[in-house]
C-alpha cells in the first residue's frame, strides 16, 4: 500500500475507461476488472465516486502489471457497449498524484470564487437597493384641492411681480 492507503501503483500501466451515455447500473470495480481480465494480470481497479452523492463517476482506472497487455485492453476494448453504452479506452495521461494536486489547486479556485462572487453579490444588492430609492420619482398627491390652490396663488403671485 501507498501512503494515504491507496494501492502502490507504480510500475503497472493505467488505462482510463470512459463511459459514454447513462451509466450502468453494473458499474462496478469487479465487473470492470471481469471485463479486463483477460487481457492480463490486473494491479487495480479504481472507479471514483461523486463527492457529495457518493454515486459512481462516469470513468474508471484498470491498472495492468505490463504494458503490452494494457495495450491489447485497449485495441480490444474501446469502442465497445457495455450495457448499452460506449466506453472508450485509452492509456491515462497523469499519475494520481497529478491529478489529485490539479483537483486541489481547482478546489481552491473554485472557494476563492465562491468567495468573491458573494463578496460581490452582496454589495451590489446594497448599491442596487439604495440606487432605487433615489431614482424613483416622487409622488404627488393627485386628489388634493388643496395643492392646486397653492399652485394658483403661486402663479398669481409670480404674474403680480412681473
Amino acid at each position: 500500500m501507498a501512503p494515504g492507503g491507496l494501492p502502490d501503483i507504480s510500475g503497472m500501466t493505467s488505462l482510463k475507461v470512459d463511459i459514454t451515455g447513462a451509466i450502468p447500473e453494473t458499474w462496478t470495480a469487479d465487473e470492470l476488472r471481469r471485463k479486463f481480465e483477460r487481457f492480463g494480470d490486473i494491479g487495480d481497479v479504481f472507479i471514483p465516486r461523486e463527492r457529495f452523492s457518493d454515486r459512481p463517476r462516469p470513468f474508471g482506472f484498470v491498472r495492468f502489471m505490463e504494458d503490452e497487455d494494457a495495450n491489447e485492453a485497449i485495441k480490444e476494448m474501446n469502442g465497445t457497449k457495455f450495457e448499452g453504452s460506449t466506453l472508450t479506452v485509452s492509456k491515462a495521461n497523469r499519475s494520481r498524484e497529478e491529478a489529485r494536486a490539479e483537483s486541489a489547486r481547482e478546489d481552491g479556485r473554485q472557494k476563492s470564487k465562491k468567495r468573491s462572487s458573494s463578496r460581490r453579490r452582496s454589495r451590489s444588492r446594497r448599491r442596487r437597493s439604495s440606487r432605487s430609492s433615489r431614482s424613483r420619482p416622487r409622488q404627488r398627491c393627485v386628489s388634493s384641492d388643496s395643492g392646486r390652490k397653492r399652485r394658483r396663488r403661486r402663479r398669481s403671485s409670480s404674474s403680480r411681480s412681473s
